[in-house]
């Protein structure tokens, strides 16, 4: 807020998926850019498997009406990090 202060929302937000999904764009990008200064220090794809577990439940079970898209933005991203991993292209 205007205060500095964090803001916390629930879980069933229409914008629960972004954090993870930020996470998993910073597991690719260590990936491009393998030398980046401090950016391999975290496991990022651990990160963000561990932000997005929680939001499984709200595949079946949300009080989203609209914009329930941006829900799966994790889970669209895990599957790129899957079939990469598979070789399956």
């Amino acid at each position: 807020d205007s205060d500095g202060q964090w803001i916390y929302f629930k879980a069933d937000g229409w914008t629960t998926g972004f954090t993870p999904s930020t996470l998993y764009a910073l597991n690719t990008r260590t990936t491009l850019c393998p030398n980046s200064s401090g950016l391999n220090t975290t496991d990022w794809l651990a990160e963000a498997r561990r932000w997005s577990t929680p939001e499984i439940p709200l595949e079946t079970n949300n009080t989203q009406g609209h914009d329930v898209g941006f829900l799966s933005f994790p889970f669209q991203e895990e599957l790129k990090v899957y079939v990469k991993s598979r070789h399956c292209f």
